[in-house]
């Protein structure tokens, strides 16, 4: 008989995470040759991370018995009482969203382009179509815009500054101006809006990431992964330039030394 939910039943909670990719954390209980174990709900259904799903499996299984891990919901199916869920999958949505800079290396070839690894083992496609690739070479460490996720998992890049074919105007906009408290900052290389403030191409990364994190902490390490060869001071530098704006003085916050946080009104 297939099994029925109720409007308390974890199945159907579990089942709208599913749908709209919502991260949860999990504590890790116990593991099998497969992948780990874990409870998302104190009572409720037992959850399923697939090796593959781990962003970096330990040499040791046990070593993640008692981790938190943050995770999303990738298939459920209450008939059958199987919950998968997945680490590597919540960390691309919240690390990889379309119009982030991301520093990757060159992996391989690929009969349509490049693949960039974006760490953890991720890769990317440079689609020789609508991008130039003929300056670069396996292993070259390189700063790549995310221009599109597909449902199946691939993601396309684009070099930077350089749109890729299925580049819709609004996005073009987005990948070189930026709108905070009503104020618009665009790159010095862009000619956009004449009411909006210049930033140098450093200004506006640190700026778009702060901005997609506002009200969180944004860790140095995060920071100086979107500068290439950047350092904490490099990256304080950055910051420093960013706060001459009289629009973002106040509104970025050094916060203990862990990182910055941009705080934006509500409304």
């Amino acid at each position: 008989m297939p099994m029925t939910t109720s409007a308390n039943d974890p199945w159907e909670k579990l089942t709208l995470m599913a749908r709209q990719r919502t991260p949860i954390q999990i504590t890790v209980s116990t593991f099998n040759t497969g992948g780990w174990l874990c409870y998302p709900f104190s009572q409720g259904p037992r959850g399923f991370i697939p090796n593959s799903q781990v962003l970096d499996p330990p040499e040791s299984k046990s070593q993640l018995i008692g981790e938190a891990l943050e995770v999303i919901v990738t298939e459920v199916d209450p008939s059958n009482r199987k919950l998968v869920l997945s680490e590597k999958e919540a960390w691309k949505d919240k690390h990889l969203k379309i119009g982030s800079p991301v520093n990757g290396k060159v992996s391989r070839n690929h009969d349509n382009g490049l693949l960039v690894d974006l760490g953890h083992g991720i890769l990317g496609l440079l689609d020789k179509s609508s991008n130039d690739l003929d300056d670069l070479e396996l292993r070259d460490n390189i700063l790549v815009y995310i221009a599109d996720k597909e449902e199946n998992g691939r993601i396309s890049l684009a070099l930077n500054n350089q749109p890729t074919v299925t580049e819709q105007p609004e996005q073009a906009l987005a990948d070189c101006c930026l709108s905070v408290e009503g104020k618009l900052f665009f790159r010095k290389s862009k000619e956009f809006l004449s009411s909006a403030e210049e930033l140098s191409d450093s200004e506006f990364v640190v700026l778009r990431c702060l901005f997609q994190h506002h009200g969180e902490t944004v860790s140095y390490n995060l920071l100086q992964e979107l500068i290439p060869n950047g350092d904490i001071e490099t990256i304080r530098g950055i910051v420093h330039q960013l706060r001459r704006h009289s629009s973002l003085e106040k509104r970025i916050k050094n916060e203990r030394g862990f990182g910055y946080c941009l705080e934006v009104s509500k409304d």
